[in-house]
Parts: structure tokens; sequence; C-alpha cells
């Protein structure tokens, strides 16, 4: 991907063929998974997990370059978030670091691609998802419920009811 998409960098306007699937936000899910393997867990198998890191990063480093994307250094996440994937590792019973670490090397390791991840997403105009996009329309943000495609549709066209 990263040689396709520089060398021919209007493959990154193709969609997918499937409803609320997009390649950011795929390569989002592999880097967040990857970056909560190598800073939560307490004995990582990091060799896939740094590699993945690695040219994911490389990827959306690239093609922000390239479309002058911004670069906020945010980690793009809330701390609660972080707090319920923490939880959900601890429930299957996985040795973790110290919730406080992990959350440092997380929110340092994310901010290193987070906010360019999400200016393409936003540029791209991807369907939002878990970590990644406009999250404000996805269900139990903020205790809102999520909008449904007309909501989001009237709301984005500015008209009411």
């Amino acid at each position: 991907m990263l040689e396709t998409h520089l060398a021919y960098p209007v493959l990154i306007f193709f969609r997918s063929t499937h409803d609320g699937l997009s390649w950011v936000g795929t390569i989002g899910a592999l880097l967040d998974a990857a970056t909560l393997v190598l800073t939560t867990l307490e004995h990582p198998q990091t060799g896939d997990a740094a590699l993945i890191v690695k040219l994911g990063r490389h990827v959306v480093d690239d093609i922000a370059r390239y479309f002058d994307l911004a670069d906020t250094g945010e980690v793009g996440i809330e701390r609660s978030e972080f707090d319920q994937a923490y939880a959900r590792f601890r429930e299957a019973g996985i040795a973790l670091r110290p919730i406080d670490e992990a959350w440092e090397g997380f929110r340092r390791t994310r901010a290193a691609y987070a906010s360019r991840l999400n200016a393409m997403a936003t540029y791209l105009q991807i369907p939002p998802q878990q970590w990644i996009s406009d999250r404000s329309l996805l269900a139990g943000r903020h205790g809102r419920p999520a909008l449904t495609p007309r909501e989001r549709e009237t709301a984005a066209s500015g008209q009411t009811g």
C-alpha cells in the first residue's frame, strides 16, 4: 500500500465496496491494536506489533505529507476509552503493565500518528470508526445515541425537521 498509494495518490480516493469500511479505518485499527500490544501487555511478543506500527506510521505520515494534512500531535482518544480497552484485556486474564504506565506509553505512541490519521479520515470523509474520524456520531459518545444515516445527512445539509 505504501508503494501503490504514494506512486498513484489518486488511489486514496477509492472507497470500499462495503458500507462502513475504509482502508483508513483498517490502518487505524491495525495501528491501534499493535500500539495496545506494545504498550499495555506485560510481556508482549513485539516483533509483529512493532513492524505494524513502524510501517503503518510510515504509510500515514507519507500520505498525510503528500496531501499536506496537519499533524497536531494529539492522542485523539480520551483516557476513559483506553481504560475500557485495558479492562477488556484484564478481564481476559492477560498480564498487563500498570495502567498509568500503559496509558503513558499508549498516549505517546498513538500521538505520533493519530492526528494525521484523523486528518486523513476527515479529508476523505470516511465512515466513523471506534477511535478514528468524527467519532461524535457513534453510539455512547458522551451519552448520545448514534445518528442514523438520514439524520447525519440532514445535519450535514443544515436542514431541520
